[in-house]
């Protein structure tokens, strides 16, 4: 079955390790929405605003392309020009990952519609606000970022994981970066409602990523992990690509989308 959505993680897979889309990846990606109709859409943890260099690259706009944005909170479609809004973090979530900050001293803010908002306790009870002082009433994600080892980030991510419960969901990104989404926000869920936009089965879908956030996709979806990926991506990935640094997403579509041997 022909692919007609590609789904590209951006820091780590589409960017290399300078956070530039080198001149290879650039060109493939172009050929194929010119020469094909091959729709993209870019998956990230930030807002839309951060993926504007990709889509500008890409010319993501006339060719309607997407843009996954906070792990799958947002969706812009660049054909319809509309922006899909999910599930925000509740109140209580958000009191639960401020104080879980201060009590343990590790870095993180919040974001809403692109303001950053830090944890703050007061009196006791725990929350996040705003430069301007305003409180939280909710937020579209949160990123706590711990010092240590590959292995003491893990565990932070449990313990939070663990202080979050049912509350919301959390993913390692990179590996001194966790993120918090609302109860069943992630790509995997976006890459869906994007399929029912385009009205196409998820065998024309085909996502690249490298970070836990990208696993749900590796489970759902034709999957290419790429070879700086995390382990129990690859260990999940259909095949696997070469890296970041090696123009790995060029790679795959050469060989998967256009099939150039």
């Amino acid at each position: 079955m022909n692919i007609k959505l590609l789904v590209l993680d951006l820091d780590g897979t589409l960017l290399n390790g300078r956070k530039e889309i080198s001149d290879r990846n650039r060109d493939v990606l172009l050929k194929a929405q010119e020469t094909i109709g091959l729709r993209i859409a870019i998956g990230s943890e930030h807002e839309v605003a951060d993926a504007e260099r990709a889509v500008e690259c890409l010319h993501l706009k006339p060719h309607h392309g997407f843009v996954i944005a906070n792990n799958g909170q947002k969706i812009c479609d660049y054909q319809n020009e509309h922006l899909i809004t999910g599930p925000t973090i509740s109140r209580e979530a958000l009191s639960i990952c401020a104080s879980y900050a201060l009590k343990e001293g590790i870095e993180c803010h919040g974001t809403l519609n692109g303001a950053s908002y830090l944890p703050e306790e007061c009196t006791g009870q725990y929350g996040f606000i705003s430069t301007q002082g305003l409180p939280a009433e909710r937020l579209d994600q949160i990123v706590f970022m711990p010092a240590g080892s590959r292995r003491d980030v893990r565990m932070e991510q449990e313990s939070l994981r663990a202080h979050l419960g049912v509350l919301a969901d959390c993913f390692l990104v990179s590996p001194h970066t966790i993120d918090v989404a609302a109860r069943g926000v992630n790509k995997a869920s976006a890459v869906g409602q994007i399929c029912r936009i385009m009205g196409i089965a998820k065998e024309e879908v085909l996502v690249m990523g490298d970070g836990e956030n990208d696993l749900a996709c590796a489970q759902c979806y034709p999957f290419a992990a790429m070879a700086n990926a995390m382990e129990e991506v690859i260990s999940e990935a259909d095949r696997v690509t070469l890296s970041n640094d090696e123009d790995g997403v060029a790679c795959e579509v050469e060989r998967t989308i256009l099939q150039w041997q």
